[in-house]
């Protein structure tokens, strides 16, 4: 394989040769009589592009016949050198950041030694990659090395992913703070984590942790974990996904079992008398999704099945003043007065 095929396959083969068979078409005629150009029939701009179409067939079909020797990852810092040359905040970030490690590369690589060359496989390795939160780009091309062996080369280049910092908000009167961060590519493992905290004005604080993780040994198969300690709105929620990696995989599944207990919005029904509803339950989902179809049409199917189990518990407050208060609601001409954090029963403050 010469330079020239290496230089079309890279960043997209097919699109680049279909380009450039038009360009050198369209500068031919330009250059052997400029005047003629305007004037090209709808025939002959037909049988450039079927001239183009069949270059690209043709280059494609000999790589399709290449057989793997290697594989070689290539994997970049968030900067390149000469761009962390130019400024030292860039070097600075290059240094703290942890730099996709290569086993998570290499898990969404979709060819490996011994195999036939495949040009749709190399663009969905490429796709995979880009869709990771943690991956900015990605090329996969073939290379000849010095001893005459055929090298896919995988490259990559990494997105920062720790965000994070401080938010205020303002709203209905009440004021929030919220602090927290969350990185998509913990220690370059690919994996995810989340913590944020919420302090309020008048509604106690509460702390809202997350964990996922992506390809558990390399297989489909990825778990996120969610804990929300609002006192309002309590829940921990457990997720398990089957994803689709390549264009044939057939079957995507998708489970989460959500343990909660919520209090809705209060109901104020006389002028001394507010109502509060309280639900505490489980609730189940199971996602089962077929795929079928060509390679690039595909018809999708969904089934889902859904359960629920929960308990619902009123309570009546009267004359609800007190200072332990979990939220604040207006009455009559609008006095304003505070609820109790946990009032799961009836009772007369």
């Amino acid at each position: 394989m010469n330079n020239m095929e290496k230089l079309l396959h890279r960043g997209g083969l097919d699109r680049r040769i279909g380009d450039l068979s038009i360009i050198l078409a369209m500068a031919s005629i330009v250059i052997a009589a400029p005047e003629i150009f305007a004037e090209v029939s709808q025939e002959t701009a037909a049988e450039i592009k079927v001239d183009s179409q069949e270059a690209t067939s043709s280059v494609s079909s000999q790589l399709n016949e290449i057989r793997i020797d290697t594989v070689i990852i290539i994997r970049n810092n968030v900067f390149t050198r000469e761009q962390a040359k130019k400024l030292w905040l860039y070097r600075y970030v290059n240094k703290i950041h942890i730099t996709t490690r290569e086993n998570v590369v290499k898990r969404e690589i979709l060819l490996g030694p011994g195999d036939i060359f495949d040009t749709s496989l190399a663009y969905e390795t490429e796709r995979n990659l880009r869709n990771k939160p943690f991956i900015f780009d990605s090329q996969v091309y073939l290379d000849t090395l010095e001893n005459g062996a055929v090298a896919l080369r995988v490259e990559t280049i990494d997105k920062w992913s720790l965000s994070g910092g401080v938010e205020f908000r303002r709203q209905g009167g009440r004021s929030q703070v919220e602090l927290g961060f969350t990185e998509r590519n913990l220690l370059g493992y690919g994996h995810m984590v989340s913590l944020n905290y919420f302090l309020n004005e008048v509604d106690p604080n509460f702390l809202v942790a997350g964990f996922g993780v992506s390809r558990i040994f390399s297989s489909p198969y990825k778990v996120q974990m969610k804990i929300n300690d609002n006192p309002l709105n309590r829940e921990i929620v457990l997720r398990a996904d089957r994803a689709f990696v390549r264009q044939s995989d057939k079957l995507g599944l998708r489970t989460q079992l959500r343990v909660f207990r919520r209090r809705e919005a209060p109901k104020l029904i006389e002028a001394d008398t507010v109502a509060l509803v309280f639900e505490e339950g489980v609730d189940f989902q199971f996602v089962f999704e077929p795929r079928f179809g060509s390679y690039y049409t595909k018809f999708l199917p969904r089934l889902t099945y859904q359960y629920k189990n929960s308990n619902r518990d009123d309570a009546i407050i009267f004359d609800p003043f007190t200072r332990d208060s979990a939220g604040i609601i207006s009455g009559p001409m609008g006095k304003s007065f505070t609820l109790p954090v946990d009032s799961s029963r009836h009772e007369t403050i």
